[in-house]
């Protein structure tokens, strides 16, 4: 048997049967997906991670669609951030890739409508997984590349960075961070001075100091408050 392993990473526009595809299409920011199959029971349990808060309103108003689907669910929002857990009948994504063999990386990714994930498995399983999605959703709407395993790991963990660690911030101190990152100014070489950055975004060097000293307390405290 062949056993050499391939490792492809794919963008398709999700299924209209996606209750989280749509929900994505509603909002500003990823959805980070875990989904598990019990085993015994045939049900999917899945887990998904919104790095802003969701209205219950939306959530029911999209979830009537998919009540056929969907046995149970609960939303819990906290700050600036929102947890959905559902446990579903049939999850045709995953159904796709059981019946081809293939395993994906966990966790994947929605974001406005795309599905964006990676698969791995023996190279002419993988064969006949792409060509069924492109036969499934048509070419215009697939992209797919052939990568080494660690890209697929460093795509995840820079969208659970990106999600979970900075949602704690405002846009304001999202972009002075960005900006002192560009420009130099937290550089072990300092390239400018606080006072040219704050000139830059129009701000006060007092403000940027200040707000520069928040959105650090807010990335540690983040950090050492997720330390189990």
């Amino acid at each position: 048997m062949d056993s050499k392993l391939q490792t492809v990473f794919i963008s398709v526009k999700s299924s209209t049967n996606s209750f989280f595809a749509e929900v994505s299409k509603r909002i500003d920011n990823r959805i980070i997906l875990y989904v598990y199959k019990y085993p015994k029971d045939s049900l999917y349990y899945v887990i998904a991670y919104i790095s802003e808060p969701l209205s219950t309103n939306l959530i029911l108003e999209i979830a009537r669609n998919y009540r056929n689907n969907i046995l149970k669910m609960h939303k819990y929002t906290y700050f600036q951030e929102t947890y959905l857990t559902i446990i579903k009948q049939r999850c045709e994504f995953y159904e796709l890739l059981e019946d081809y063999n293939v395993a994906t990386f966990v966790p994947y990714t929605i974001y406005k409508g795309q599905r964006i994930y990676c698969v791995c498995g023996i190279a002419k399983d993988i064969d006949r997984y792409v060509e069924n999605m492109i036969a499934k959703y048509g070419r215009k709407n697939i992209s797919i590349r052939n990568v080494d395993p660690h890209v697929c790991v460093e795509y995840q963990l820079k969208n659970i960075i990106d999600s979970y660690i900075f949602t704690m911030l405002t846009e304001k101190e999202k972009r002075l961070l960005m900006m002192a990152f560009k420009q130099g100014y937290i550089s072990s070489r300092r390239k400018i001075n606080l006072e040219s950055l704050a000139e830059s975004l129009d701000i006060a060097k007092p403000t940027a100091s200040l707000m520069l000293r928040k959105a650090i307390e807010k990335i540690l405290k983040r950090l050492i408050e997720s330390r189990l």
